[in-house]
């Protein structure tokens, strides 16, 4: 969560790539990877995560997604639960 909070690509392939739980929730707010890289707008790092697998339906404790935790238009239609996964990770790959 650390490493997609603050945008670190990198880190998050390494982590992923050696089994750290994608969909994980922190203690405190049950907020995803993917949660963390929306609130802090790293627009690479939620396409990232979505190729990656992590879940759009994950929910906080307040029982919040992603798309619930953004006010930014171009996030919202990156999360946009009505997207395939074809058109996110296409997206991905154009940036």
């Amino acid at each position: 969560m650390y490493a997609a909070e603050r945008g670190m690509d990198d880190l998050v392939c390494l982590l992923v790539q050696h089994k750290a739980p994608i969909d994980d929730h922190d203690q405190i707010h049950g907020k995803t990877a993917l949660m963390f890289a929306t609130v802090n707008h790293h627009k690479t790092t939620v396409e990232l995560l979505l190729s990656l697998g992590a879940k759009l339906t994950a929910t906080d404790y307040e029982g919040r997604t992603a798309y619930d935790l953004t006010d930014s238009t171009l996030l919202r239609k990156i999360l946009n639960p009505q997207r395939s996964l074809l058109e996110r990770i296409s997206t991905f790959f154009k940036s």
